[in-house]
């Protein structure tokens, strides 16, 4: 069964981008303060073939921007 994608209004996407903007900071903070040993990853859910949108200790999974929710450990 195909999905139908709803078109969204320009101030959604607005806020969108600016929430995920906002949020890039906290994820480099979170991954310097609990260390290189844990994985810190932002996802755009509206996109699941390239969800990440930032991510802090990349080199746990390998994973990097762009790369999709599903290749994930």
């Amino acid at each position: 069964m195909a999905t139908k994608r709803t078109k969204l209004s320009p101030e959604i996407v607005a806020e969108r981008k600016a929430l995920t903007n906002a949020l890039h900071p906290i994820v480099r903070m979170l991954g310097g303060i609990i260390g290189p040993h844990i994985e810190i990853v932002l996802h755009d859910l509206t996109r699941p073939e390239s969800s990440v949108v930032a991510i802090a200790n990349g080199h746990v999974s390998g994973r990097t921007v762009g790369a999709s929710i599903l290749n994930g450990p």
